[in-house]
């Protein structure tokens, strides 16, 4: 896997540029917006970090599976099957994951199978707030279902 979390179109060769400029990598910084906007491109990892945004920055996989994979393939909680939503944890657990953790985004527990918001992650919000602008209403529809199984 390669590593998405670097800005390739920056052009620069000599890493003090970086420095001077402010742009060096810092562990709590937001991606550069290029590095943010692609990262946000695919809807499952965008959605996983609106309903950590919205829960306060922390839950586990088991919660956030059965929720985006409703998401991913546009269908209800009723007629999610669980074959479905395994495979979308199995995506969550192997890809989506562990590209927001090595971007700095998330923190993953294998012990407790919690995925948690970082400060970095938490720089997003601008991005997300773009982004959910543009698809209001499933977002909104996304959230309140969250919340009502959060309620039961």
């Amino acid at each position: 896997m390669g590593n998405d979390c670097q800005d390739e179109g920056s052009g620069r060769e000599d890493p003090a540029d970086d420095e001077r400029s402010g742009q060096a990598e810092r562990p709590d910084a937001p991606p550069t917006p290029s590095v943010a906007f692609g990262l946000l491109a695919d809807k499952r990892p965008r959605f996983l970090l609106y309903v950590l945004h919205e829960r306060g920055g922390t839950m586990t996989l088991d919660e956030l599976a059965p929720h985006l994979a409703v998401v991913a393939n546009d269908t209800t909680s009723e007629r999610l099957t669980a074959e479905t939503e395994e495979r979308v944890r199995a995506r969550l657990y192997h890809a989506d994951v562990p590209k927001l953790a090595e971007c700095g985004l998330v923190t993953y527990d294998s012990d407790s199978g919690a995925v948690t918001l970082t400060d970095a992650g938490d720089g997003l919000e601008p991005y997300l707030e773009f982004a959910r602008e543009r698809e209001r209403d499933d977002v909104d529809a996304f959230l309140r279902r969250c919340r009502r199984d959060q309620e039961e």
